[in-house]
């Protein structure tokens, strides 16, 4: 048995809001077990957020829809590309550093090695070519001594910021603080009476909601399809609260450095 429910808007609620966009942009209706809202009702109720039960219904599918679509992103042969491109552009921007800032003609510039189709190395350490090559490198990238650290920050800004073997993790972090900093914040007329404590009902419940759209906390999490699972009472008893408080107080490195 299913549900089904108009994709709700989300209103004043923005991190809602920015994680849900590409997906209320691509459907129009959505449908889920009536075991998983009979259950999310209940945990709603626990929290006092049953007037957003839409809300949290178009968030669940959404965060069920992320995790799915990047589950493998470290398979992706494009995606490995990019993720080695931010490495090699800091590499590039270190010795074009050194040709703009060098304070003689006979500095030594960094040579530059070139792989052609026969398998050879092209090996060019003329200081002319050299000058020329970086040369016409820092006119495309419209780089100069004076704004050398802005461009080379703005480059960089525009690579791959997230390791293809993180994009899921990522997924996870974001809804996860997401839900618990709207909780705690001025937006949620019933937040709990607390400075952003991390109270054992509110880790509950945002493991339960995990679990409840079957993206796993932790590899034992319990997942509503079990038909042994009556109440939301026995998702509480089985979530990994510890694992849960980790992605909040030290979330995993995700970012390419």
């Amino acid at each position: 048995m299913y549900e089904v429910s108009s994709l709700e808007d989300i209103g004043s609620i923005e991190s809602f809001k920015e994680l849900t966009n590409f997906f209320r942009g691509t459907y129009s209706s959505l449908q889920i077990p009536t075991q998983t809202a009979k259950l999310l009702d209940e945990a709603l109720e626990d929290i006092d957020l049953v007037s957003l039960r839409e809300e949290f219904i178009t968030l669940g599918c959404a965060l069920q829809y992320a995790y799915c679509n990047n589950i493998g992103s470290e398979n992706d042969e494009d995606l490995k590309t990019l993720a080695l491109e931010k490495e090699d552009i800091k590499g590039l921007f270190r010795a074009l550093r050194k040709y703009l800032f060098s304070t003689s003609h006979s500095e030594e510039l960094p040579s530059i090695t070139i792989k052609i189709d026969t398998g050879d190395n092209i090996n060019i350490k003329n200081p002319l070519v050299l000058k020329t090559i970086y040369g016409a490198l820092c006119d495309k990238f419209l780089l100069t001594r004076e704004n050398y650290v802005q461009q080379k920050e703005g480059i960089l800004s525009k690579t791959l910021q997230i390791k293809p073997d993180k994009f899921s993790e990522n997924v996870k972090v974001e809804f996860i603080n997401a839900i618990y900093n709207f909780i705690y914040s001025e937006n949620n007329p019933n937040r709990p009476r607390i400075d952003k404590a991390l109270k054992k009902s509110t880790l509950e419940f945002i493991a339960a909601f995990f679990a409840l759209f079957e993206v796993p906390i932790n590899n034992s999490a319990p997942f509503v399809n079990n038909p042994s699972i009556g109440n939301i009472s026995q998702i509480y008893d089985n979530v990994d609260i510890k694992n849960l408080k980790h992605y909040i107080e030290r979330p995993p490195s995700i970012e390419i450095k």
